[in-house]
């Protein structure tokens, strides 16, 4: 019997496309190897919104099977970030459901600060190739750290003083950069077209 070390490394030697064919062949293989390469990436991003350890635990085997289910037909180049965004999805979904009270309020108020800038009918289509395009070149104009805080912000919900703690800057320092970096994409997206909500 294989010990789990060597397991680890075996499954490391497989690449997503390998694991797609699984999926495609419906191998539950599949399963086990992405709960073994992705599992922890999945659970901290269902952590850092719902604040709790079983429901995020919950949420990386719902974002299994999600994936059970829509490969095929999807084929991804990427699955972590595939599971990622499912399982992102699948935890704002629960927050949101669930009325939550402390961590809610950290994730609403990141999506918050992003809803000042990007409209209504943008944000409710940000998977669309537009707004993914946009943004993917606005994280590319960036430097590495202001890239590294807005996605800890914004795609992991992280709250300002996790932030301070991780970066090493002050509350006030972590607000300020995010302020000038929800501004610098308010004009990429008036630049491109994008009208703002409320103009």
């Amino acid at each position: 019997m294989k010990g789990p070390k060597k397991r680890k490394k075996e499954v490391r030697c497989v690449t997503d496309e390998n694991i797609v064919q699984l999926f495609f062949k419906r191998d539950e293989e599949a399963l086990k190897i992405c709960d073994l390469r992705y599992g922890k990436y999945c659970h901290t991003i269902a952590m850092n919104i719902l604040a709790d350890r079983e429901d995020a635990r919950e949420i990386v085997n719902d974002t299994l099977m999600r994936a059970w289910h829509s490969i095929p037909p999807e084929k991804p180049t990427s699955l972590l970030a595939y599971l990622g965004r499912i399982a992102r999805n699948l935890a704002l979904n629960r927050i949101e459901k669930e009325k939550r009270t402390k961590r809610r309020h950290t994730a609403m108020l990141a999506l918050d600060e992003l809803c000042e800038v990007i409209p209504d009918q943008a944000a409710e289509a940000l998977d669309g190739f537009v707004i993914r395009d946009l943004l993917n070149a606005f994280l590319a104009s960036l430097d590495k750290n202001e890239r590294v805080l807005f996605v800890l912000r914004y795609y992991y919900m992280k709250p300002i003083d996790e932030l301070s703690r991780e970066l090493h800057l002050t509350r006030s320092n972590v607000k300020i950069k995010l302020y000038r970096l929800r501004e610098r994409l308010k004009a990429t997206l008036i630049e491109n077209g994008i009208t703002l909500a409320g103009d």
